[in-house]
């Protein structure tokens, strides 16, 4: 089967069906009109993530899950100034709380764990030459 660009570009999602038109130029300029609308789009989202980042540069204290060490790790760098803080003032009152994922207990409940990192307490050696052929026989 045979079709236009204007019936892929409907069935990719891009464009509503409505009027339809085999005029080549007539698609050119849709498909024109469009990415000038994104373009316009992006450059305002990009101007509000600007915005947001300045505002929440005090926010990278988050911490993240390392794939290495299985846990979770503070982001801060350590290089920060200490500030004077009253916890009396915050909410909670300075209380601290646990961080519980269901999905890490999941996996932490599985029989397969996955490789175990040894950081530290594998030797470090040169590799060398393995086996060869396939997996019915090995040379």
């Amino acid at each position: 089967p045979v079709i236009t660009p204007l019936e892929l570009d409907i069935c990719l999602g891009n464009t509503d069906w409505g009027a339809y038109s085999l005029d080549y130029n007539a698609f050119l300029n849709i498909v024109h009109d469009r990415t000038t609308a994104a373009a316009d789009i992006t450059k305002k989202m990009a101007e509000v993530d600007t915005v947001d980042d300045e505002e929440n540069k005090d926010d990278d204290d988050t911490p993240y899950f390392s794939l290495v060490t299985g846990t979770l790790q503070d982001s801060r760098k350590l290089t920060q100034k200490k500030k004077d803080v009253d916890l009396l003032a915050l909410p909670g009152q300075g209380q601290l709380i646990m961080h519980h994922s269901s999905g890490a207990e999941y996996l932490k409940q599985r029989e397969f764990q996955g490789l175990e990192t040894q950081l530290g307490k594998t030797e470090v050696h040169a590799a060398k030459e393995g086996l060869k052929g396939i997996a019915s026989h090995y040379q």
